[in-house]
């Protein structure tokens, strides 16, 4: 399944979101 795969990415994305807010 890739679901973990796509998990692990939407994770990455919202951490690279969150260090482009600060």
């Amino acid at each position: 399944e890739m679901t973990e795969s796509y998990l692990s990415l939407v994770r990455l994305r919202v951490l690279a979101q969150a260090i482009a807010n600060v």
